[in-house]
């Protein structure tokens, strides 16, 4: 029997696999394998943290709206922490295999990755065995709602042009950021609430490629962040059709949430800091103080509204709790919208 330390544990076998799912489930073993070789950190008691460069890996292409957020925390991150900040984007499995990457790594704070809804979504979905018990909490950095866009040259000028193709019985793609992501379960949603045929996910690895088969006309629509098409809606070449939250988004004042369009559903993305299991708590209380104050520097803050992120900030010990809670919800929603 494998020696595994706590929290860390091996995915099972889900209803949906592919190589992705392989390579998890090795790096998870592996790690669980090789977890006693925490010398450095564990004997200090991260009392000098740190003394070398940080890793920070983000589970999706370069270019989406993530690691955009990534890279300019990190920026920020370096003053504040005292050392270099390396972003490297490992993306794989819908951002499953840099995840489950961070969290093999070594526990001594030198692998940082980003955790987003998505990565721990799929858990629900069968696709992985991740859940907030084999995660340490560093930080959330940002909530944003999802928003439903098609093609500038779509024949959909509004979200009910849309919905009232897919209650005639149109076969509707829709783009996401893969398999089992929030991004599906967001239009997974909206359809059940607005009483129409379930559509069709097109996974891609991140937010970037779900965009470019959008304007390639590979898909009808997509569902992703606003932030994450931004640009392209500002250059006229997609058309945002809802937003997926409480309130329209200040960057997009003329689209209408799907509450007032009469749908009721909201769905958001979060995004997070996380670390291995086992990493020592004077390490964990150090990276959670300097992200923080990486977090409020003026100029980040300014960049993240001008951008249009969601301000939304919780420390280890409110996001550790929170990452629970939200696990519940999404695994009910899963559950009742018969997507698991």
């Amino acid at each position: 029997m494998v020696q595994r330390r706590a929290g860390c544990r091996r995915p099972r076998a889900g209803t949906r696999q592919w190589a992705a799912g392989a390579a998890v489930a090795v790096l998870l073993t592996g790690s669980c394998a090789g977890s006693d070789s925490t010398d450095e950190t564990q004997s200090s008691g991260g009392g000098h943290y740190p003394t070398r460069g940080i890793e920070f890996v983000v589970p999706f292409d370069a270019g989406g709206g993530t690691d955009q957020l990534a890279r300019r925390l990190a920026a920020a991150a370096e003053r504040t922490c005292g050392t270099n900040i390396i972003v490297t984007n490992k993306s794989g499995g819908s951002g499953l295999v840099g995840l489950t990457e961070g969290l093999a790594a070594r526990p001594d704070g030198y692998t940082l990755v980003l955790a987003t809804s998505s990565t721990l979504l799929a858990s629900h979905f069968g696709i992985s065995d991740v859940s907030p018990e084999d995660i340490t909490a560093v930080a959330k950095i940002n909530e944003d709602p999802s928003v439903l866009s098609v093609a500038a040259g779509s024949p959909y000028r509004s979200i009910e042009d849309f919905l009232a193709a897919a209650r005639d019985g149109e076969r509707l793609l829709v783009s996401t950021s893969g398999s089992g992501s929030i991004w599906e379960l967001s239009f997974a949603g909206m359809a059940r609430a607005a009483d129409v045929p379930p559509m069709v996910n097109v996974p891609y690895e991140g937010a970037g490629p779900a965009l470019i088969a959008l304007l390639g006309g590979e898909v009808d629509a997509t569902s992703i962040s606003g932030v994450e098409s931004r640009t392209q809606i500002e250059q006229g070449s997609v058309r945002p059709l809802a937003v997926m939250g409480d309130e329209r988004l200040a960057f997009l004042p003329d689209v209408p949430t799907l509450k007032e369009s009469g749908i009721d559903w909201v769905s958001t993305v979060w995004r997070g800091l996380a670390v291995a299991p086992g990493v020592p708590q004077p390490v964990v209380d150090r990276l959670d103080a300097c992200m923080a104050e990486a977090y409020r520097d003026k100029g980040f803050q300014a960049w993240m509204r001008d951008q249009g992120y969601g301000l939304s900030y919780q420390d280890a010990a409110e996001f550790q709790r929170w990452l629970a809670a939200d696990f519940r919800r999404a695994g009910e929603l899963v559950t009742s919208l018969d997507l698991g």
